[in-house]
């Protein structure tokens, strides 16, 4: 374990993100961007390689589209449909990283997020990395345009950007 940006760099090799201890939270605005809606997701798989050559590490993770929650079923289910997630025919919301960069202050994860069946580009800023000897938390955030992964009905009732807030505790595999 090393430290950069004053955070604990995980030993080289394989781990398995825990998706018990793990969180995917998010916000948007809806009605025409006056109200805050606030959510999550639970997280199912990840693997993480931390690569010796720190900036070639490599991270997967995958959340069921049916997941999505808000506590208001209504809601919940509408966002579910065919209208936007449509969690029946694209079950799986999954992420893979392309790259790992280095920014002077931080370290952004860039990767490919597959939602509603549509690739986009998303980079993750890491914002903090905690690590022993067996395992480390990171927590990041990002900011996903739904209508790049071609998720555009409801315009003015949902918002076109989603905020999230990923907490990954991951467990060497």
């Amino acid at each position: 374990m090393t430290e950069h940006f004053h955070f604990d760099v995980p030993a080289a090799g394989a781990y398995r993100i825990d998706p018990t201890s793990s969180s995917i939270a998010f916000t948007g605005r809806h009605f025409f961007g006056l109200g805050t809606v606030a959510g999550s997701f639970a997280l199912s798989a990840g693997e993480v390689t931390i690569a010796d050559a720190l900036l070639s590490s490599k991270v997967t993770a995958v959340t069921l589209a049916s997941s999505f929650s808000t506590g208001t079923s209504g809601r919940d289910k509408a966002v579910q449909s065919a209208r936007f997630l449509n969690a029946t025919q694209h079950p799986e919301i999954g992420f893979r990283s392309t790259a790992l960069r280095d920014d002077g202050s931080c370290w952004v994860l860039c990767g490919d997020l597959i939602a509603a069946g549509t690739s986009a580009p998303c980079e993750f800023t890491i914002v903090s990395m905690t690590a022993d000897e067996s395992s480390f938390t990171a927590e990041a955030t990002a900011t996903i345009d739904r209508y790049a992964h071609g998720i555009n009905k409801m315009k003015g009732m949902a918002g076109r950007f989603v905020d999230l807030a990923i907490t990954a505790h991951a467990i060497r595999a």
